[in-house]
C-alpha cells in the first residue's frame, strides 16, 4: 500500500532529522561532530509516492511526520511496469509498480530537489540482466544479433537523465575489472567532466511539447506505442535551456541529446517489426524493469535533417556544435554559426531557422551557445 509506505518513510525522515540535530555543530557547540545534516533520499516506485515526494516540506517533526519530505528522489531503471499486486491485509487499491527513473524525472521533477538514478541493467553481464545492443539491421535476424555489455545503452540513460535535470547517476555494475565495464566508467567520466565544465547546473530542463523541446522541433517524446518503421526504433530525447531564454538578449545556451533505442523484451533476438495486429514483435513480454536496448545501425545511420530552431524573441549570433556523446570534450563532429533573427524566424539564409546533424550510428549531442 503506497500510502502506508509513505507514512513509514515520513516517520523515518522525522526520526533521522531529530537524531542528527543533536550532533550538529554550531557557534555555540563547536565540538559537535556533524558540520551539516546528511541529505535523505527516498525511492518511489509509483505515482502516488512520486506525487507526494515532489512537494515541499512543511512542519517536519516526530510529532508531525506528515510534513516531512526527502532531499533526494531516486529512481531505478528507465521504466518500471508490473502487474497489479495482491493487496496486503487491510489495504486496498492498485499496488502495481509503475514509475521508472526517466518517467519520474520527466513527470515528477522539482527544481528544489536532487533526482538520482542508481540502478539499471548491468554491464558486462549477458542475458536479461545485462546491457544489450541490437548491432545490425541486415535481415534476417541472426542468433548473435544482440551484443551484450556495450556502453551505448548506459550512455543513453545517463545523458537523457541528466539533461532532464538529474543530479546523480550510478550504473551499479557488479564486475569492476571487465573491459566493457571499464569502457562504461570511462565514458561516464568524460560525460561528467564535460557537463561540469559547461556549468550544466545553470540550465533548466526544457518542457516537452507536440513538436519537441520548445526551442528545437525534435518531435514528440515517444510513448509505449511509438515506432519509426523506417529506422526500427524510437527516438528518445532530452533538452536543456538557459533560464528565460525566450526574452533574453545575451547569455542564451541550449543542449539537446537524442538516442535511437528499442523496447526491451525478454527475447534476445527480437527483430521489432510490427506484426499483423499492429503490435511490436516481442518474444514473451517486456521486462518489468526495463532499460534501453541500443539500436545501432552501422549500415544506415540516422540524421537530424532540417532541425527547426526557436532561439528567442531577441536577435543574436550563436555557435552550434554536434558533439560525440562518447566523449563530448573531443573535437566537434560538425559545427557552424547561426545568425538568429526572430521576426520572422530566420538564420543561415532560411526561414524557419534550420540546421542538420552529421549522420550518427546511435545517438547525437547538440550544444548551442550565444556569442
Amino acid at each position: 500500500d503506497p500510502n502506508r509506505v509513505i507514512a513509514w518513510q515520513q516517520q523515518m525522515i522525522a526520526y533521522t532529522k531529530a537524531s542528527e540535530s543533536r550532533y550538529l555543530r554550531s557557534n555555540a557547540t563547536p565540538s559537535k561532530p556533524l558540520q551539516a545534516r546528511h541529505p535523505i533520499a527516498v525511492q518511489p516506485f509509483d505515482e502516488i509516492a512520486a506525487g507526494v515526494w515532489r512537494t515541499p516540506s512543511t512542519a517536519c517533526s516526530v510529532a508531525t511526520p506528515g510534513g516531512c519530505r526527502p532531499d533526494v528522489i531516486n529512481g531505478h531503471y528507465t521504466q518500471v511496469l508490473t502487474t497489479k499486486a495482491a493487496p496486503f491485509p487491510a489495504t486496498s487499491g492498485d499496488n502495481r509498480l509503475e514509475v521508472g527513473a526517466i518517467r519520474l524525472i520527466r513527470e515528477f521533477s522539482n527544481p528544489m530537489k536532487v533526482f538520482g538514478l542508481n540502478e539499471d541493467n548491468i554491464t558486462p553481464l549477458g542475458g536479461p540482466k545485462g546491457t544489450r545492443t541490437f548491432k545490425t539491421d541486415i535481415p534476417p535476424t541472426t542468433p548473435d544479433a544482440r551484443q551484450f555489455g556495450l556502453p551505448d545503452p548506459v550512455r543513453a540513460e545517463v545523458l537523457e537523465f541528466l539533461l532532464h535535470g538529474g543530479g546523480s547517476f550510478d550504473h551499479f555494475g557488479y564486475s569492476f575489472t571487465e573491459a566493457n565495464a571499464q569502457k562504461v566508467r570511462d565514458q561516464l567520466g568524460r560525460i561528467r567532466a564535460y557537463l561540469a565544465g559547461i556549468k550544466i547546473h545553470e540550465l533548466i530542463a526544457s518542457a516537452a511539447g507536440s513538436t519537441g523541446a520548445g526551442w528545437a522541433d525534435v518531435g514528440p517524446y515517444p510513448t509505449n506505442t511509438s515506432w519509426d518503421a523506417g529506422t526500427l526504433s524510437r527516438k528518445h530525447w532530452a533538452a536543456m535551456e538557459s533560464r528565460s531564454f525566450q526574452n533574453a538578449g545575451t547569455g542564451r545556451s541550449f543542449m539537446l541529446y537524442i538516442h535511437r533505442s528499442t523496447p526491451r523484451c525478454k527475447g534476445d533476438n527480437d527483430d521489432f517489426n510490427r506484426q499483423t495486429d499492429g503490435l511490436l514483435h516481442c518474444a514473451g513480454v517486456n521486462l518489468a524493469f526495463d532499460a534501453y536496448d541500443g539500436r545501432r545501425r552501422p549500415t544506415a545511420r540516422y540524421q537530424e535533417t532540417d532541425l527547426i530552431l526557436h532561439l528567442g524573441s531577441q536577435p543574436g549570433n550563436f555557435d552550434y556544435f554536434w558533439l560525440d556523446p562518447t566523449n563530448p570534450s573531443a573535437a566537434p563532429l560538425a559545427q557552424g554559426q547561426i545568425d538568429w533573427k526572430p521576426s520572422p524566424e530566420f538564420c543561415r539564409g532560411s526561414s524557419p531557422c534550420k540546421i542538420t546533424s552529421p549522420r550518427y550510428p546511435y545517438d547525437a549531442l547538440l550544444r548551442i551557445v550565444q556569442r
